[in-house]
Order: structure tokens, then C-alpha cells, then sequence
């Protein structure tokens, strides 16, 4: 009688295969967190919270728009919380430029500043498809009047031809 025949076949040893297991899909985890960190870092929203009241670089932290914002954008059909990107005050009014998830700018302002009232199409304007050109940005109304707005200036381009620059204080 042979011994071989009463024992069971030899197991092949699983640490290796396991150890190769864990550390590819350790790679794969740390590999997807680090690209979806690098694209929401580029998009201006990081994984810290913070207030900043200029344009951001990737890495800084951002807070929520004003509730009047918030609102104004939930009328206007803008999904969850807008994120502020630019705020310039000027001797007669205060620029917001706000951002949602998707990478999307928005454009509001009040006439008379932050403490001023806020009547939504009469002190104050909500306007969505702001383009960013660099640290400006810029949004055209219906009637061609162009508001462009950085850190140091509202630029008010009036459909009629007036040119409006608003130095910020």
C-alpha cells in the first residue's frame, strides 16, 4: 500500500496568491482616490471645509453662497449648493461669483452691498452662464449688456454702448 493514496493531494500555499491580491487592489484604490482628489481639486472643490472670498487655486477651500443666492438659483432650475468662487465690493454694489458641482459659474450682485434689501430683478441680478476667462468673468444678458467682474473691478459694458468700471474698495 502506498502512503500516497491514503493522504490527501498536497494544498498549493494561498499567502501568495492573497499577498498579490491585496496589493493590486491596493494599488487600484489608492490610484482611483488620488484621480477622483486630482478632479475635484481641479474643480475648485476640495475635500476641506473653509471660507475664501477670492479665486481659488486647486487645494483651497471654499464656502456656500448667500442664501439669497442659494434661493435664486433653485428658482432658476441650478441643482444643490452653489460654492463661492469671487466676491468684489464697489462703492455701489457687491459681486458674487458662485460654482456648483458640475463646474457651472454663476453671476449675482446687489445694488447698495451686502446689507442692503434684496428684491430679486430690482437690487439685485442673478444670471447664470458666466464664462471664466482666467481670474475675470464674464456673462451677457439677453438686451447685449456684459458684466465682467475680477478682483479689481466690476465692468458694466451697457447694450447701449456706456462703459460702467466700478473699481472694487
Amino acid at each position: 500500500m502506498d502512503l500516497s493514496d491514503d493522504l490527501p493531494p498536497p494544498r498549493r500555499p494561498l499567502l501568495i496568491p492573497v499577498v498579490i491580491a491585496t496589493i493590486l487592489l491596493t494599488v487600484l484604490g489608492v490610484g482611483l482616490g488620488l484621480i477622483l482628489n486630482a478632479q475635484q481639486a481641479a474643480r475648485g472643490f476640495p475635500a476641506s471645509g473653509g471660507q475664501d472670498t477670492a479665486p481659488v487655486d486647486a487645494g483651497e477651500s471654499r464656502t456656500p453662497c448667500r442664501p439669497e443666492t442659494q434661493q435664486a438659483a433653485a428658482r432658476a432650475g441650478v441643482p444643490g449648493v452653489l460654492v463661492q468662487v469671487l466676491k468684489v465690493v464697489t462703492k455701489s454694489s457687491t459681486v458674487w461669483i458662485c460654482e456648483d458641482s458640475r463646474g457651472r459659474y454663476y453671476y449675482h450682485a446687489n445694488r447698495g452691498g451686502e446689507d442692503a434689501p434684496w428684491v430679486e430683478n430690482k437690487t439685485a441680478l442673478f444670471l447664470n452662464g458666466v464664462q471664466r476667462n482666467g481670474d475675470t468673468y464674464t456673462v451677457t444678458v439677453a438686451d447685449g449688456t456684459q458684466f465682467s467682474v475680477n478682483r479689481q473691478r466690476l465692468l458694466i459694458l451697457h447694450a447701449d454702448g456706456r462703459r460702467e468700471e466700478q473699481p472694487a474698495v
